[in-house]
Parts: structure tokens; C-alpha cells; sequence
């Protein structure tokens, strides 16, 4: 599929080979010396590997170059993996172990790439419809993620979504006014609220004294933001039997406008199919590398939101 950047973006979602190439090149030292991973349990440093040594052992059945394919390829079209050993002409249990070798590999290698950047870095690149809110730091929201039913009790109850009437992963994103990912917060149960997973995620800490965040109304918690000096900015709620004013529709549609950009980079994620779900619950040790990874895949595509538009409210 090399010889074509449609073929390559259909298979694996970054834009063309040399794109992928240029993964392969960041990635290649570490992956020549990794073990394969066979759950937390086994995931003590080797003297090889403190080493910088060659990997002792028979020789891997596929080049490095067809394991991160492979990787990429479970990612964007989340395909059976009965079906992808057919495909590489190697067993099952050898797929799953590549896959979930990679992937924690990569949420290591390529975690620069979901950076919280400063004011000045904001700066560089701060989109017209952001503008009359002051100095928007990021736009947060929550997305799930549909897993397997739980056998055990207690993991059951914490994974059931009343929202989405089934078990979920939760995870917080933020992104930056221009579209990038700038932060993913470790996956919870379904069970937990949007403001619950704010305080718990850490995002609060990243926070400075007069920075401005955009959530939708869900996000009704300004006291937490408050106590670090941090102005949360949402759509206003309406009282009951009272209308809002047409001054006040307008200021709801803009912030509404505004904040749209978070759900276009989460519908970036979720072009990754794999989390479109249902997640399996054997990689359930992988799931917040599984979701990360797809964020930092997201910020290697192109610009989402337009730096000038003739429209404000766009």
C-alpha cells in the first residue's frame, strides 16, 4: 500500500508513507529491543534492554515495519484478529501480542505529542472565534467509549453508563483553541460524571491563575475552577419558565460555536475505529494507551480549525 497516501490513510490514518516512514524512524531503537508484552505482570526492565543490547532469541516472524502496520491497521479499522493472523501469515496470539506491545510502546515514544502549551506558545496560533473570549487556554469535554460486559460485580456497576445505556470507558479531552490535543485524561468507568472526572483527572493542576477553559453545560462545577483563579466559560442556563433574551441566545450560540472544535477533534479520535468500540476486554491493561495513542495520531493530521474565518461564529 506504500506506493498510495489514500491507501496508506485508509489503512492507518496518517496522511502518506513518509509520514509513517518518519513514525517507523522515531520509534525504531526502542522497538528493536522490546519483549513483547504478556500483561503487567511481565513488564520488568531486562539487562538487554538496560543495556541498549540486541534482543536475545529467536528472530521476530515480522519485520518492524509490519508490526507497527499491523498496529496502525487495529487502530483505524479495528479489524478481527483472527482475520489480521490470516492477513500476515502469523498465529492469533502472536497478533495480540504484537498489537498490545506496540501500542504501549508508542503511548511512551510519542507522548510529546499531546503537549499543554503556554500562554506565549497559545499565542502562535489563537483562531479568530476564540478572540472576544480573552485568552481561552483549552476546550474541554468527555467522550465514552462502548467495552465488553464485565463478568465481575464491582467492575460491572463501575463500567455501566446510564447515559449510554451500557459499559463504557469515560475519558476527559482537552484541546487547544487551534485543534490540537493537549490533554487525555486515564479512562474510567462510564459510571462517573463529567465533574467528577475533572477533579480526579488532574487537569485542574495544569491550570494557571487567570487562564479560561470552554466546556459545555455539562462542566457545571465553576468552584473547582475558581479556587485556582481560572474562569470556566459555558453556555448559561435557563431558568424555569423564563426565557433568555435575544442578546443572551446569541452569546449561547457562540459559545456553543466555539466549543464545537473539542467534539471535531474527538470525532478525529474516533476515525480510529477501535474507538468506536466495543474495546475488548483483553486490552482492557491498554485501554489509556489505546485512547492517547489515537490522540497523538490526531495531532500528527492537519490543521482543524481555520486560523481566520469570515464568519465569527463559525
Amino acid at each position: 500500500i506504500k506506493h498510495s497516501d489514500n491507501l496508506i490513510r485508509l489503512h492507518t490514518g496518517l496522511a502518506s508513507y513518509s509520514l509513517f516512514c518518519w513514525l517507523l524512524d522515531e520509534v525504531s531503537v526502542p522497538a528493536s529491543n522490546m519483549k513483547y508484552y504478556k500483561g503487567e505482570d511481565f513488564c520488568e526492565t531486562t539487562s538487554y534492554q538496560e543495556n541498549n543490547a540486541k534482543k536475545p532469541g529467536p528472530k521476530r516472524k515480522l519485520s518492524l515495519e509490519d508490526e507497527l502496520l499491523m498496529t496502525l491497521m487495529k487502530l483505524r479499522l479495528n479489524l478481527n484478529q483472527e482475520f489480521m493472523a490470516s492477513l500476515f501469515n502469523v498465529s492469533s496470539s502472536l497478533v495480540s501480542s504484537i498489537i498490545t506491545t506496540w501500542i504501549s510502546l508508542l503511548a511512551l515514544e510519542l507522548r510529546p505529542l499531546i503537549h499543554w502549551p503556554t500562554r506565549d506558545q497559545l499565542d502562535q496560533y489563537y483562531p479568530d472565534c476564540y478572540s472576544k473570549y480573552g485568552k481561552v487556554t483549552a476546550i474541554i469535554d468527555c467522550t465514552e467509549v462502548q467495552t465488553e460486559r464485565p463478568s465481575l460485580d464491582s467492575t460491572n456497576s463501575a463500567l455501566y453508563s446510564n447515559y449510554k445505556s451500557r459499559h463504557t470507558y469515560k475519558v476527559l479531552v482537552a484541546c487547544t483553541p487551534g485543534g490540537t490535543v493537549s490533554f487525555v485524561s486515564h479512562a474510567t468507568g462510564g459510571d462517573m460524571s463529567d465533574v467528577e472526572l475533572v477533579r480526579r483527572c488532574g487537569i485542574l493542576d495544569l491550570f494557571e491563575e487567570g487562564d479560561k477553559v470552554m466546556a459545555d453545560k455539562g462542566f457545571n462545577n465553576k468552584d473547582d475552577f475558581l479556587l485556582g483563579d481560572v474562569e470556566l466559560i459555558i453556555p448559561a442556563f435557563a431558568r424555569k419558565n423564563i426565557q433568555f433574551r435575544e442578546s443572551k441566545n446569541i452569546s449561547n450560540t457562540e459559545i456553543s460555536n466555539a466549543r464545537i472544535h473539542v467534539e471535531r477533534v474527538i470525532g478525529r479520535m474516533k476515525d480510529f475505529k477501535i474507538l468506536q468500540g466495543p474495546i475488548p476486554l483483553i486490552l482492557s491493561d491498554v485501554v489509556d494507551n489505546i485512547v492517547f495513542v489515537c490522540g497523538c495520531l490526531v495531532n500528527l493530521s492537519g490543521v482543524l480549525v481555520p486560523l481566520h474565518t469570515n464568519n465569527k461564529s463559525e
